[in-house]
Protein backbone atom coordinates (compact mmCIF):
# COMPACT_ATOMS: atom_id res chain seq x y z
CA UNK A 1 0.00 0.00 0.00
CA UNK A 2 1.65 3.15 -0.93
CA UNK A 3 2.47 5.97 1.99
CA UNK A 4 -0.35 8.51 1.80
CA UNK A 5 0.29 10.46 4.48
CA UNK A 6 1.99 13.02 2.41
CA UNK A 7 -1.08 13.83 -0.25
CA UNK A 8 -3.44 14.21 3.00
CA UNK A 9 -4.10 18.23 2.80
CA UNK A 10 -7.26 18.06 5.29
CA UNK A 11 -10.41 16.38 7.21
CA UNK A 12 -13.94 16.45 7.61
CA UNK A 13 -15.31 15.65 10.83
CA UNK A 14 -18.94 14.44 10.10
CA UNK A 15 -21.27 14.89 13.30
CA UNK A 16 -24.57 12.80 12.88
CA UNK A 17 -27.21 12.72 15.04
CA UNK A 18 -30.27 10.14 13.78
CA UNK A 19 -33.11 8.06 15.37
CA UNK A 20 -33.22 4.27 15.01
CA UNK A 21 -36.77 3.08 14.49
CA UNK A 22 -35.59 -0.59 14.03
CA UNK A 23 -32.60 -2.25 14.73
CA UNK A 24 -30.50 -5.91 14.63
CA UNK A 25 -31.80 -9.24 15.90
CA UNK A 26 -30.38 -7.85 20.03
CA UNK A 27 -32.41 -4.49 19.22
CA UNK A 28 -28.68 -3.00 19.93
CA UNK A 29 -29.63 -0.14 17.24
CA UNK A 30 -32.76 1.30 18.17
CA UNK A 31 -33.13 4.62 19.70
CA UNK A 32 -30.98 7.80 19.23
CA UNK A 33 -27.53 7.62 17.75
CA UNK A 34 -24.71 10.25 17.82
CA UNK A 35 -21.80 9.33 15.50
CA UNK A 36 -18.55 11.30 14.43
CA UNK A 37 -17.09 9.91 11.27
CA UNK A 38 -13.69 11.31 10.19
CA UNK A 39 -12.74 11.33 6.30
CA UNK A 40 -9.01 12.35 5.53
CA UNK A 41 -8.86 14.83 2.34
CA UNK A 42 -6.02 14.12 -0.34
CA UNK A 43 -5.01 16.77 -2.71
CA UNK A 44 -7.32 16.18 -5.22
CA UNK A 45 -10.30 17.24 -2.67
CA UNK A 46 -11.59 12.87 -2.41
CA UNK A 47 -11.81 11.33 0.77
CA UNK A 48 -8.82 8.54 1.24
CA UNK A 49 -10.16 6.41 4.08
CA UNK A 50 -13.25 7.50 6.88
CA UNK A 51 -13.18 5.79 10.08
CA UNK A 52 -15.66 6.24 13.21
CA UNK A 53 -13.79 8.30 15.95
CA UNK A 54 -16.82 8.07 17.99
CA UNK A 55 -20.22 6.48 18.47
CA UNK A 56 -23.02 6.37 21.41
CA UNK A 57 -26.62 5.08 21.70
CA UNK A 58 -29.38 6.79 23.66
CA UNK A 59 -32.82 5.95 24.83
CA UNK A 60 -33.91 9.63 25.05
CA UNK A 61 -33.46 12.14 22.51
CA UNK A 62 -32.38 14.90 25.06
CA UNK A 63 -29.77 12.53 25.80
CA UNK A 64 -28.25 12.10 22.50
CA UNK A 65 -28.84 16.10 21.58
CA UNK A 66 -26.51 16.78 24.72
CA UNK A 67 -23.74 14.14 23.43
CA UNK A 68 -24.33 15.94 19.98
CA UNK A 69 -23.88 19.17 21.45
CA UNK A 70 -20.79 18.27 23.59
CA UNK A 71 -18.97 16.64 20.28
CA UNK A 72 -20.20 19.61 18.33
CA UNK A 73 -18.38 22.47 20.96
CA UNK A 74 -14.87 20.04 21.12
CA UNK A 75 -14.79 19.04 17.24
CA UNK A 76 -15.72 22.61 15.99
CA UNK A 77 -12.89 23.82 17.36
CA UNK A 78 -10.16 21.56 15.41
CA UNK A 79 -8.33 21.88 12.50
CA UNK A 80 -10.61 20.60 9.64
CA UNK A 81 -14.33 21.37 8.48
CA UNK A 82 -16.91 20.10 10.64
CA UNK A 83 -20.41 18.83 9.07
CA UNK A 84 -22.73 18.32 11.52
CA UNK A 85 -26.28 17.24 10.80
CA UNK A 86 -29.26 16.77 13.29
CA UNK A 87 -31.29 14.02 11.15
CA UNK A 88 -34.13 14.28 13.66
CA UNK A 89 -35.11 17.87 14.08
CA UNK A 90 -34.46 17.97 10.05
CA UNK A 91 -37.46 15.14 10.13
CA UNK A 92 -39.17 17.27 12.28
CA UNK A 93 -40.05 14.31 14.74
CA UNK A 94 -41.51 15.91 17.80
CA UNK A 95 -39.58 16.14 20.74
CA UNK A 96 -39.31 14.17 24.30
CA UNK A 97 -38.76 15.01 27.80
CA UNK A 98 -37.01 13.43 30.45
CA UNK A 99 -39.58 10.78 31.03
CA UNK A 100 -39.28 9.98 27.17
CA UNK A 101 -42.99 10.37 26.05
CA UNK A 102 -43.51 12.73 23.37
CA UNK A 103 -44.66 16.48 22.98
CA UNK A 104 -45.45 18.71 20.99
CA UNK A 105 -45.17 22.49 20.20
CA UNK A 106 -48.86 23.96 20.26
CA UNK A 107 -48.19 27.19 19.48
CA UNK A 108 -46.82 28.67 22.76
CA UNK A 109 -46.47 25.71 25.49
CA UNK A 110 -45.99 22.61 24.45
CA UNK A 111 -48.70 19.16 25.32
CA UNK A 112 -47.85 15.73 25.90
CA UNK A 113 -49.72 13.25 23.57
CA UNK A 114 -49.50 10.45 26.46
CA UNK A 115 -51.94 12.38 28.64
CA UNK A 116 -55.59 13.83 28.06
CA UNK A 117 -57.59 16.98 29.82
CA UNK A 118 -61.56 16.46 30.46
CA UNK A 119 -63.70 18.50 31.94
CA UNK A 120 -63.31 18.39 35.45
CA UNK A 121 -61.94 21.35 37.50
CA UNK A 122 -59.21 19.31 39.79
CA UNK A 123 -57.69 15.65 38.49
CA UNK A 124 -58.59 16.70 35.01
CA UNK A 125 -55.45 14.93 33.43
CA UNK A 126 -55.69 11.35 32.48
CA UNK A 127 -53.05 8.82 30.98
CA UNK A 128 -54.77 7.74 27.75
CA UNK A 129 -52.94 4.25 27.61
CA UNK A 130 -54.82 4.12 31.83
CA UNK A 131 -58.01 5.64 31.14
CA UNK A 132 -60.40 6.58 27.97
CA UNK A 133 -62.87 8.17 29.99
CA UNK A 134 -63.53 10.05 33.32
CA UNK A 135 -66.41 8.61 35.32
CA UNK A 136 -66.83 11.86 37.12
CA UNK A 137 -67.51 14.41 33.86
CA UNK A 138 -68.22 12.22 31.56
CA UNK A 139 -65.49 13.43 29.40
CA UNK A 140 -64.40 10.51 26.49
CA UNK A 141 -61.36 10.38 25.05
CA UNK A 142 -61.81 7.38 22.43
CA UNK A 143 -61.89 9.40 19.29
CA UNK A 144 -65.23 10.69 19.45
CA UNK A 145 -65.43 14.65 19.79
CA UNK A 146 -61.52 13.67 20.44
CA UNK A 147 -61.30 17.71 19.85
CA UNK A 148 -63.56 18.14 23.15
CA UNK A 149 -60.75 16.13 25.21
CA UNK A 150 -57.30 18.08 24.08
CA UNK A 151 -54.13 16.78 25.10
CA UNK A 152 -52.31 17.63 27.83
CA UNK A 153 -50.25 20.66 28.64
CA UNK A 154 -46.61 19.19 29.42
CA UNK A 155 -46.18 21.84 32.44
CA UNK A 156 -48.56 20.45 34.08
CA UNK A 157 -48.04 17.12 33.43
CA UNK A 158 -44.42 17.25 34.71
CA UNK A 159 -45.34 18.73 38.17
CA UNK A 160 -47.26 15.36 38.70
CA UNK A 161 -43.93 13.76 38.57
CA UNK A 162 -42.07 16.72 40.38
Amino acid sequence: MPDTSETIVGVEYVLTLRHEEGGDLFGSSKGYTVDLRVDPIDKGGSITGSHYEEGYIFDRYWQALHKYDELYAEYDKKEGELQPSNEVTDEKLAETNDRGEIIEDSGGFYTNQHYWDCDCSKNYIHKKALKLSCSYCGADNRGVGEDDCPDSREKEVSKLFN
